[in-house]
């Protein structure tokens, strides 16, 4: 989120209005924005401050006849959309019979049937590891780091 003018001490002629724009930057919503004053006599609700939304990205502010200093927080900037996480540093997934491993640094892998018996166990490189082919079945396959998937052989 910026402001206009920017979040530094602006002096204002007393009992003269402050006005100031709040922009979101790119994924960013002020729909649920507020906006408070360290002083009881300035509130939305009151009266004292007073907001025009022009998008849900960009409203301008009106602080009305100010006479006292006042700290002005903003709050409830929220995020415009969810997205898909891509967790990059490891990844398994079967193809064809084989289990393919993906990791972003070397790691070891235990590959376990869904009775918990160890079937296998690998140290591997960073980068896509192939395993040869695997009978059919599911299997958790647990990385170094702690993280588990399970996967299922056709």
């Amino acid at each position: 989120m910026e402001t206009q003018p920017g979040t530094r001490l602006n002096r204002i002629a007393s009992r003269r209005d402050f006005h100031f724009t709040v922009r979101a930057l790119r994924g960013q919503s002020l729909r649920y924005v507020t906006i408070t004053a360290d002083h009881p006599a300035w509130t939305e609700h009151g009266g004292g401050i007073e907001r025009t939304m022009i998008s849900d990205s960009l409203m301008t502010v009106r602080v009305r006849q100010v006479t006292h200093n006042l700290q002005i927080r903003i709050g409830g900037v929220s995020p415009t959309a969810n997205a898909v996480v891509d967790d990059a540093t490891r990844r398994a997934w079967t193809h064809k019979g084989q289990l393919y491993l993906r990791v972003d640094r070397p790691q070891s892998v235990r590959l376990f049937t869904v009775a918990g018996a160890l079937y296998r166990e690998q140290s591997l490189p960073v980068g896509l590891t192939v395993t040869d082919r695997l009978p059919a079945g599911f299997y958790l396959v647990r990385f170094s780091d702690g993280h588990v998937e399970k996967v299922q052989v056709e």
